[in-house]
């Protein structure tokens, strides 16, 4: 098998632009960044079968630059998660009033668990030990809600709750 020319390297190019796939995952920044570590790899394997040195040299190189934007790409998309996450637990932290948590305790039960599962998926990418505490926190985003609703005498879920509203219902 001969080493392609650079007008068939163009047309695979665009043929491979123009994949369905492909256009899928433009439209998303995590499956692009993943389709172009895939094309990387594909051009790095490709590369080994071309004959010529140039053309495997130019191929390797694209491929090499390929795998580098998605690398940048990837990065881009932690940093954007790990920005979101901070603005997520500083909001729900704003929206907590010490004044109101007794006289609205649903609203600080929601906060709270924002807080603390935004807070946890940080502490997922920090190094050990802090790491170890992510899982356990980022679970945490309905538990105040549910432990709230448990313990909470007039609801419903609950044994004395559902004897009350028994007793006044007759």
């Amino acid at each position: 098998m001969g080493s392609p020319t650079i007008e068939e390297m163009i047309d695979a190019t665009i043929l491979m632009l123009n994949d369905p796939e492909v256009l899928a995952a433009s439209s998303d920044a995590d499956k692009f960044a993943e389709m172009v570590g895939k094309a990387s790899k594909s051009a790095k394997m490709y590369s080994l079968t071309i004959s010529n040195p140039t053309q495997r040299a130019r191929v390797t190189q694209a491929a090499d630059s390929l795998g580098k934007i998605g690398d940048k790409i990837g990065s881009s998309l932690d940093m954007r998660e790990n920005i979101v996450d901070v603005t997520v637990a500083l909001a729900a932290w704003k929206s907590i009033d010490p004044n109101k948590v007794r006289s609205n305790p649903k609203a600080a039960a929601k906060a709270y668990g924002r807080m603390f599962a935004a807070v946890g998926r940080l502490a997922e990418k920090a190094p050990f030990p802090i790491s170890s505490y992510g899982t356990f926190l980022s679970g945490m985003e309905n538990f105040f809600e549910d432990i709230r609703d448990k313990w909470d005498p007039e609801s419903p879920n609950t044994p004395r709750g559902r004897m009350m509203r028994k007793v006044m219902a007759m």
